[in-house]
This record gives C-alpha cells, structure tokens and sequence, in this order.
C-alpha cells in the first residue's frame, strides 16, 4: 500500500511538471512568433499645437462660477471706462469699491490689516483704511490685502506675482487668516498655459546669437479658496474675499 501510494504522487508530481513546462514552451512560442512577425504599433497622429481644453466662452463667468464653488467670497463693482475721464463718475465708482473695503474689515472686526501690495498703499491711506506694512516673526495679522495681478478662469486660482513691486511679501500665506484680494476681469487669463505664454520673455544669448526663454520676475503665488467654517480657517488655510472690478 506505501509503494502504490508513493508512486500515485510521483506520478502526480511528475504530470504537474510535464504540465508546466508545456505551458512555458508555448507561451515563449507565443512570444517568439510575436517579436518575428513584423506588425509595427500604429501610433496615433496628435496635434501637439491643438488645445488641450475647450476653448471658454466667457472668462468672466467661468472664474466667478469656479471661485465661488470653491469656497471664495466675490464682491463686484462694474466701471465704465469711457466715464472714468469724468472726475466725478471716477471718484465716487473708485471710493465705492474701498468704501466696501472699510465696511468689510469693520464688519470682520479685524484690528490689525496688514497691507501687501505697494500700489494699494497710496490709496488706502486716502480712503482712511488703516494698515501696517510689516507684523512680528510668527505674529500673524487679523487680515491682509493684496493685488491679484491675475486670475485663472478655469480653475479659480488667484494669481499673486512679485512683478512691478506688486507685492511685499514673498508669499502671502502665513500672514493672515482673512485675505481681501483686489483685481479686475482683465486680469483673468483662460489657463495656466496662456498665464505661464504671457509671463514669459526671450533672453538673447549674444555670445552663441541663441534665444532663451525666462520669467519676467522670480515669484509667482497662486492661491485658490478652500470651503471650510469659520472655525477652520488658519494662516495656512485662508478664507479669501476677492473684491473684482469690472470693466465695461
């Protein structure tokens, strides 16, 4: 009984093996007769030159709709351009948007404003909106205000650059857990691609006659708002109200 039982799993073991290596040798046959026969993979022809998205047919109304849905606060105030040589119609649509500005610290209750962008501080001093250029190590401020130089219609970002003085920082995080953003509709680019085309120049290179292409500057900051309470928002998580001019 030992023997025959024996021999059954030699027996076995052995048709298992001779299984094996018979699957083994067709499936590198298989293999062989692939690589031997010549069928080359079609490759597709793609346009490099062709869009990636859909072209947007409003700007304006693409960023509003995906900075909002992402948590961001956007106050507007329309401008015609051809009554800003009117004294009168400039000053009172100019002291409408930082009247909002007051109104919206003052209803914040934020005692501490820290001012970010240079070419707002002419202005805001005009308008008795009391800021601070600069706040302690590690201190943050009870809100901040900056210049958006740009805006992002697909994806909502806001677009922080340190181009032409725009801003006194290098980044605005960390600053402050409210942020007051100024900008307007002509600031917004429909990408990241036309953004990063419009930012960038050619450096000629004299010395091998080459052209290389560089930044007009060395930061660029871009932000987009985070739906969260107002518990939840910290210096690193900003709640973002974005003050948006528009030009008509």
């Amino acid at each position: 009984a030992y023997f025959c039982t024996k021999f059954i799993i030699m027996e076995t073991g052995n048709s298992l093996e001779i299984l094996n290596n018979s699957c083994k040798n067709a499936i590198c046959q298989n293999i062989r007769e692939a690589l031997s026969s010549p069928n080359p993979v079609q490759i597709p022809n793609i346009d490099k030159r062709s869009e990636l998205f859909d072209p947007i047919e409003d700007l304006l109304v693409k960023f509003q709709k995906e900075f909002k849905s992402a948590g961001g606060k956007c106050i507007t105030f329309e401008i015609d351009r051809q009554k800003m040589d009117d004294k009168e119609y400039a000053r009172n649509s100019i002291s409408s948007i930082y009247k909002y500005v007051k109104k919206e610290i003052e209803i914040g209750k934020y005692n501490t404003v820290l001012n970010t962008s240079a070419k707002l501080t002419r202005v805001l001093h005009a308008f008795e909106i009391q800021t601070v250029d600069s706040m302690p190590t590690g201190v943050p401020a009870d809100a901040a205000i900056a210049y958006a130089e740009f805006l992002v219609a697909r994806t909502g970002h806001i677009v922080l650059s340190q181009r032409k003085d725009q801003m006194l920082y290098p980044s605005i995080n960390n600053l402050a857990k409210n942020l007051i953003i100024l900008s307007s509709n002509s600031s917004i680019v429909p990408d990241l691609k036309h953004l990063l085309t419009g930012l960038t120049y050619e450096e000629q290179d004299v010395a091998n006659n080459s052209g290389q292409e560089d930044f007009q500057f060395d930061m660029l900051e871009l932000m987009r708002p985070q739906k969260l309470t107002d518990e939840d928002y910290t210096p690193c998580c900003q709640h973002i109200t974005l003050i948006l001019i528009i030009e008509k």
